[in-house]
């Protein structure tokens, strides 16, 4: 699970949450069948048989994105980090001495706490760029430092490059909020009566994603699958 959202913080930059609950809602239908014998690989196979159809939903229902039209582009970032919840770093940034470890040496300025990290010797070139990048203003004495100095947009800034990243991979738009899954939920509940001897762990499969659904719209569900 750990390496599940590990991937996918590293290839997508969003979505970890959601991987791990859909992996576990897998996990939790499968229980079922382990439970009434069935063999795991048969299990797995079915699983495949839903992971391929379930692939070619989202081609399907996606929309073309023209990554060339600059107001869109930004619309989509926009978009994409409004409904991020994170924590982001408070960055300073000094173009002075800087004590890293308390008595080292005689400098200007000491960070005092334990989860206080600094970057020594940068270029006033890179210096620019962060500050650019996170809403920081460069300070040249520490006891000039205000508050409105300090910059916070760090993971805001790279969430925006993780989402024009993946935009410019692949320039197709599907809707959120759970809608994606839900589709991909009804088209696999409608394929499992045609899924010849293991309909039932297809037709949990489809179940399945019907877990992400409710992350966005937690409305009761309940569904005699094994009756």
């Amino acid at each position: 699970m750990i390496e599940l959202s590990r991937i996918q913080d590293e290839e997508v930059g969003d979505g970890t949450t959601s991987v791990i609950v859909l992996a576990g809602e897998m996990l939790h239908v499968a229980e079922a069948f382990i439970d009434k014998h069935y063999h795991p690989t048969v299990i797995c196979r079915t699983y495949n048989k839903a992971l391929e159809d379930a692939l070619a939903v989202p081609d399907k229902i996606a929309m073309h994105v023209d990554v060339n039209d600059r107001g869109a582009m930004l619309g989509l970032v926009k978009s994409s980090i409004g409904t991020q919840f994170t924590i982001n770093p408070h960055i300073i940034l000094l173009d002075c001495p800087v004590e890293c470890k308390k008595g080292e040496n005689q400098t200007n300025a000491e960070l005092m706490k334990e989860e206080d990290c600094a970057v020594r010797r940068l270029r006033k070139t890179d210096n620019n760029r962060i500050a650019k990048a996170c809403g920081a203003v460069i300070v040249n004495r520490p006891e000039e430092l205000q508050e409105s100095d300090v910059g916070t947009g760090a993971v805001l800034f790279e969430d925006a490059m993780f989402a024009a990243r993946n935009i410019l991979k692949n320039p197709q738009l599907l809707p959120g909020g759970g809608a994606t899954e839900l589709t991909v939920s009804a088209t696999l509940t409608q394929k499992s009566s045609s899924v010849e001897g293991v309909e039932k762990p297809y037709e949990a499969a489809a179940l399945a994603f019907e877990a992400e659904f409710y992350l966005f719209c937690p409305t009761p569900f309940k569904t005699e699958l094994f009756e």
